[in-house]
């Protein structure tokens, strides 16, 4: 079979064409995630379940990103460290 120029043509921009959608955009942004750690984490356990497909969505990436954040926030409600200070040599 021979493919002519222009049928080689027409299918390339088809191609790019196809390629060039919209991007899929996310439910929700990374503060509403923070703020709502219930839809939060049942967001979170989808896409660690699902890694290949879901764990790349916009809306994933947000989900985990203030899963991480909130993570590393929960810190702040731990109460302060009492550091021994050392004693300093008699002279």
């Amino acid at each position: 079979m021979r493919v002519r120029a222009t049928d080689a043509l027409l299918a390339g921009i088809v191609c790019v064409l196809a390629g060039c959608g919209e991007s899929p955009s996310a439910a929700h942004t990374v503060d509403y995630y923070r703020a709502h750690a219930q839809e939060r984490r049942a967001r979170v356990k989808d896409c660690v379940n699902d890694p290949g497909s879901r764990g790349r969505t916009p809306d994933c990436i947000n989900a985990l990103e203030a899963d991480r954040l909130e993570g590393i926030g929960s810190f702040k409600d731990l109460p302060p460290m009492e550091l021994p200070v050392p004693e300093q040599p008699k002279q």
